[in-house]
């Protein structure tokens, strides 16, 4: 998978420079703490100093985060919840949710005012750990440039965006926002096929107050080509890139996973409204140099082919991140299946 990545958060680089320390000093915080001060990497410093005399998770959690607040940002604008208006909740924190909208009523002068009977129900999101893996060679962490911090911190965003958007859109995945959810089968992918199949997702949606598509960049790009009559674009405001799609937000991301046969993939409609996001950015990166790894986007158990990473000087960065979310409702997210372009 390939998803856009960016450097603009200045910040974002001291995670690339701690974990060019941790590499080059094989995990020990007393000599990274040494290596990030010859290089003047003085919030890399502060952290490893931080680090080696931290008793609680509070004392982590604040030593950490210098090094990865900038990170964490860097990657919001990037994945898919971050680009949709999620409701915002807190880890491990019961949050109040209702089963319909709101009902207001009018009362006249000196009469009993009307009260509505909700159904609500408290939501706790137990943090879901995160792993991505990032893997650089040798001579790039030990080069003493400045394009050497960028290609390791690119290398890190682009592994947790594309681990974080796979966990939360595919709908192979548990706990993805798209298992379990109301799906559409696609007709076809003829324009008066995909007019219907949309009109189908649409009316099954309903009434949403954010919605939004998600679909792979492969099947934007189809419809970008689609012509109408006189040759006039049937989708002109989406491209590759996202766009609009019926005159709603279109977010184009290659984690939306083909959902039956190879030639397979999916459109999802989601009600950002009714999806629940927590996320205090905790995050950790540990090393491995002598692991053996499946150089897969899906890896498998058993008998496999590994890649001894000591043997081809490579260097294994491992990212971990707890976050969470929530479907509020079924009806919050529709699935076109079996979409063929």
């Amino acid at each position: 998978m390939s998803n856009p990545v960016i450097h603009s958060a200045p910040r974002a680089i001291h995670a690339a420079r701690f974990g060019i320390a941790m590499a080059v000093c094989g995990s020990d915080l007393v000599a990274a703490e040494r290596f990030a001060a010859g290089k003047g990497w003085t919030v890399v410093e502060d952290c490893c100093k931080g680090l080696i005399s931290a008793q609680t998770a509070a004392d982590f959690a604040a030593a950490t985060a210098p090094i990865f607040g900038g990170f964490v940002e860097s990657l919001r604008a990037e994945t898919i919840i971050g680009k949709l208006r999620t409701r915002p909740a807190m880890l491990n924190i019961r949050t109040i949710v209702g089963a319909g909208a709101a009902v207001a009523a009018f009362a006249g002068e000196g009469a009993p005012k009307p009260l509505t009977a909700g159904a609500f129900s408290a939501v706790s999101l137990p943090p879901r750990k995160c792993t991505a893996w990032a893997i650089v060679t040798s001579e790039v962490v030990k080069a003493s440039h400045q394009h050497a911090e960028q290609i390791v911190l690119g290398e890190l965003q682009r592994a947790v965006v594309e681990s974080i958007d796979q966990h939360f859109i595919d709908p192979s995945a548990a706990g993805s926002i798209t298992a379990g959810a109301p799906t559409i089968t696609s007709t076809g992918s003829s324009l008066a096929q995909i007019d219907a199949d949309l009109k189908a997702v649409l009316l099954q949606a309903g009434d949403m107050k954010a919605p939004a598509w998600v679909l792979n960049p492969s099947s934007a790009v189809y419809l970008s080509t689609l012509r109408g009559s006189g040759g006039v674009p049937a989708f002109g405001s989406i491209s590759m890139k996202g766009g609009q799609l019926l005159g709603l937000p279109a977010i184009a991301s290659s984690a939306v996973a083909r959902s039956g046969s190879p030639s397979e993939r999916a459109i999802v409609l989601v009600d950002a409204d009714q999806v629940l996001y927590a996320d205090d950015g905790e995050t950790e990166i540990s090393i491995a140099k002598s692991a053996s790894v499946q150089m897969s986007d899906t890896p498998i158990a058993g008998s496999t082919s590994l890649v001894s990473l000591w043997q081809a000087s490579l260097i294994g960065l491992r990212v971990e991140r707890w976050l969470a979310w929530h479907r509020v409702r079924d009806s919050a997210v529709i699935v076109l299946d079996g979409v063929e372009y």
